[in-house]
């Protein structure tokens, strides 16, 4: 059955039962109902309620001594009203039925659709170019209806007979700019607009207003939108709106501003970016992070405005949709709250995704930071060609806690949101630092170093000195060794001395190695020179809390000017290898010997330099 049928049947079922104002309202009561949310009781009980009101009215109307009065209001005063009613010689009740305050121009008029006001160009302004933005004041509906269409005309005289230009548009709006072309210089023109409803139903022509148009059309031409195209259904959530070059009609100026507005309706009352008057934006603009959602459609419109002649119209607005972007990545490694960690460790998150679309992955960004907040950050990768994968390599410390996020870029479809941030605890780090040369040095304790093992030898003395022709001088003695673990201060700096081997043509004996004040080893005496056989005394070690030793005695040289025996210093049991007699050098074994400080070989050998290997973490 059609819809028609219904109605013809309600409608001759109300006549019958003689409900006018049932017939009258019912569909226009229901869309109001329908618009405030009301429910079929509460719309029924409103129904029955203006049939009511409306058959005592008529019930007044044929009463004798009623009376109907209508009060003239100045706009804008402030109006006290006062009834006073008493009985007459009847002794009937007097009932009010009716109270309604209409404005003093409408006073007895009630618009399904309100009459329009002309806002501007305000009556009688002058001196105006032709493209003149026609603004009137906001559509109302007595019932609710919403708004389908305006129509603006205008014309040469007040009671538009001669129409020069109309326009009729199928939006919800109440401005309209008057394109270039339809206007002549020096004339006075008369305009007025329409609305009309969702019902087809128009309200009256607002009453006319007039303005005149200036000598000379000069001004700043209105712009238009260039990119994102109109109608674009896959634009960047960080997109470069732009515009046609500035242009001056009737003349010459500078560009010296714009603005630029975005929103989410082509009415721009929900507008999400204006950048305001701005001097650097001028027929581009790239929208910044944060502002535009993904797959969501919105509307641009942009002003130039001219040194001299001031602001353009805006421009029509043209509407874009953006595209999905990188879906936020998901942090894989290291594991939340993971502990141990490398003070540069290794970041990967999950593959790059889009969803319900494709791209390339082109970039990544990884950064850490001290606070989940991210307002310390200690490290950033900035743009990286790292996809999933990348070293945090400086910025971080021993035993701290971190977090750290990261996000993909598309090569379309650009950034998309930061990973949600995880965190972990960085472990003490491990290292060795090993000093082999003679001299002084300064050993810094790593950050997060709070204890290293220590291993100290002493320089080797020197071979006795050989003159030829009598016993075989004595091997120099090795250096004496300590060894032990210590409590140490990050980032303190702390002193680290290497003995140097003795010479024969110098200082024979072997000199001292050290760390700090914790630990020290002397080094080795010289051997004995022709005709001293004898081998140089081991050095002694001092402060170590493991270990402290004596270096291998020099080895004894041969009353024959021959070679002694190897295993007289070289296998001594001590820390630095005692030197052999007669030119054997030391090439002992001893507890901590790593090829340092052994004893030089009777006849002129050079003692060994001295060591310091400094251990730590794990």
């Amino acid at each position: 059955m059609s819809t028609e049928v219904p109605e013809i049947l309600l409608s001759h079922y109300l006549k019958t039962l003689k409900l006018p104002t049932f017939q009258r309202e019912y569909q226009k009561l229901a869309r109001l109902c329908a618009t405030e949310g009301v429910d079929h009781v509460g719309y029924l009980t409103r129904l029955a309620e203006r049939e009511m009101i409306e058959r005592d009215r008529r019930k007044v109307a044929r009463a004798q001594n009623s009376r109907d009065e209508e009060y003239r209001v100045v706009g804008g005063s402030l109006v006290e009203f006062r009834l006073e009613m008493a009985n007459g010689p009847s002794a009937r009740d007097m009932t009010v039925f009716h109270m309604v305050a209409f404005p003093g121009d409408a006073a007895g008029r009630a618009w399904d659709v309100a009459q329009p006001v002309n806002l501007s160009p305000a009556d009688g302004a002058s001196g105006l170019n032709d493209t003149v933005p026609l603004v009137g004041s906001a559509y109302r509906s007595l019932y609710g209806i919403a708004q389908d269409k305006q129509e603006f005309r205008m014309a040469t005289e007040a009671e538009m007979v001669n129409v020069v230009y109309s326009s009729l548009l199928g939006i919800a709006s109440n401005t309209h700019t008057i394109p270039a072309g339809n206007l002549a210089v020096d004339t006075v023109y008369f305009w007025q607009l329409r609305y009309q409803d969702a019902d087809g139903t128009w309200s009256p022509w607002s009453e006319s207003t007039a303005f005149t148009t200036g000598s000379v059309f000069q001004y700043i031409q209105q712009p238009t939108n260039t990119a994102p195209a109109a109608g674009t259904t896959s634009a960047s959530v960080l997109p470069t709106l732009q515009a046609s070059a500035f242009t001056v009609i009737g003349g010459t100026d500078t560009h010296a501003a714009s603005q630029w507005q975005v929103a989410t309706d082509s009415a721009f009352t929900a507008i999400v970016l204006d950048t305001g008057e701005t001097s650097t934006s001028k027929t581009s603009h790239a929208v910044p992070a944060g502002i535009l959602q993904d797959q969501t459609a919105y509307f641009f419109r942009v002003r130039y405005k001219g040194a001299a002649l001031g602001w353009s119209p805006y421009s029509s607005p043209t509407g874009f949709s953006t595209q999905a972007v990188p879906a936020a990545p998901t942090n894989t490694a290291p594991p939340n709250g993971a502990t141990d960690v490398a003070v540069a460790p290794t970041l990967q998150t999950s593959a790059f995704y889009i969803p319900g679309g494709g791209d390339t992955h082109a970039k990544s960004q990884f950064q850490v930071a001290t606070d989940s907040g991210f307002a310390t950050i200690v490290y950033d990768s900035g743009e990286s060609a790292d996809l999933t994968s990348h070293v945090a390599s400086s910025g971080l410390v021993a035993l701290t806690t971190y977090h750290w996020r990261a996000r993909h870029k598309g090569l379309v479809t650009g950034w998309g949101p930061w990973s949600a941030p995880t965190s972990f605890t960085t472990r003490l780090p491990s290292g060795s630092t090993a000093y082999a040369s003679s001299g002084t040095f300064t050993w810094t304790a790593p950050a997060g170093v709070t204890s290293v093992t220590v291993k100290v030898i002493g320089a080797g003395g020197a071979g006795g000195n050989d003159y030829g022709g009598g016993p075989s001088p004595g091997g120099g003695g090795g250096g004496g060794g300590a060894m032990g673990t210590y409590t140490v201060i990050p980032g303190t700096g702390y002193a680290v001395t290497i003995g140097a081997g003795g010479t024969p043509s110098g200082n024979p004996n072997g000199g001292s190695s050290s760390f700090g004040s914790f630990l020290s080893a002397t080094g080795g005496a010289a051997g004995g020179s022709d005709p001293n056989r004898s081998g140089g005394a081991g050095g002694v070690g001092a402060g170590g809390s493991t270990l402290n030793g004596t270096g291998g005695a020099g080895g004894m040289g041969e009353s024959d000017n021959q070679s002694g025996d190897a295993t007289d210093g070289g296998n001594a049991i001590g820390i630095g290898g005692g030197g052999g007699g007669g030119w054997m050098r030391g090439s002992g074994a001893g507890a901590l010997n790593d090829g340092a400080g052994q004893g030089g070989g009777g006849g002129n050998g050079l003692g060994g330099v001295g060591r310091v290997t400094i251990t730590w973490g794990g």
